[in-house]
């Protein structure tokens, strides 16, 4: 936040794109992403970046839903109506908008046309420079692998906060209560991912070190070699070097 107010669209966007450098906002562990009055990415976190499955220079200047469309397997969820009309609503009332959970499909970067389901928590608010709003924050949290009876009590919840006054101090609490929640919701994604990769990487390592040991009898090489041997593999190839390491253990087997 700034003390002046930006005075034209460019401004606004240059105020935006400021985040990026911001190490306050880059230290952020939720996946959030600033969009500005257009719906254009200007700016988004590591953690969105991560749970999107996207690199960030593939994020800015795009349309927030050129890069997230709705998937055209489910017509009848269209997500991105929803969202919209959450960050209009935020950027005109100068409140965060909590949508209810909501089913919005990624697209894949593995599998061109195809989509990753997912459900979300996702809160809308303006962000400000002086007195004028300059875009919005959108900050989804991952509820793909909740339970059912979690994600619906949530929604539940959210409905009752929309009813009250949140300016009454019983109100601010349970908002507080419910951020807090989510802070833990996005801890148990980072907990779940991390636990995903360090399987990964124990499995793969058992498989790259055969894969070496098979080199090094037949080249009769140091494990270095070996591994350099790997490498080159998977550069000429463009196959990660555990996948190489597989594709040669399967074919050392019996047939």
């Amino acid at each position: 936040m700034t003390a002046e107010q930006p005075r034209g669209p460019s401004s606004r966007t240059a105020a935006l794109e400021s985040r990026r450098r911001d190490p306050v906002f880059l230290s952020q562990t939720s996946a959030i992403v600033l969009v500005d009055a257009a719906f254009v990415i200007r700016a988004a976190t590591p953690t969105y970046a991560a749970v999107t499955q996207r690199d960030e220079e593939e994020l800015i200047t795009v349309g927030l839903f050129e890069a997230f469309p709705d998937n055209p397997e489910c017509p009848e969820d269209q997500p991105t109506r929803t969202l919209a009309a959450s960050i209009e609503q935020a950027m005109r009332t100068r409140q965060s908008q909590y949508l209810p959970p909501m089913r919005y499909d990624i697209a894949d970067p593995k599998r061109p046309g195809k989509f990753v389901e997912k459900r979300w928590l996702i809160v809308s608010s303006p962000v400000t420079a002086g007195d004028e709003v300059i875009g919005a924050s959108v900050r989804g949290h991952d509820l793909t692998l909740a339970e059912e009876s979690l994600v619906e009590s949530l929604a539940q919840y959210r409905e009752v906060l929309a009813q009250g006054d949140l300016r009454a101090q019983a109100s601010r609490r349970r908002l507080e209560t419910m951020d807090a929640f989510l802070e833990l919701v996005d801890s148990h994604g980072r907990l779940s991912a991390e636990v995903a990769s360090l399987r990964e990487a124990l499995h793969t390592r058992g498989t790259i070190g055969q894969a070496m040991g098979l080199i090094m009898a037949d080249r009769r090489c140091s494990p270095e070699e070996a591994f350099e041997v790997l490498k080159r593999l998977s550069m000429n190839t463009n196959v990660r070097v555990a996948d190489v390491a597989a594709a040669l253990v399967y074919q050392s087997g019996p047939r």
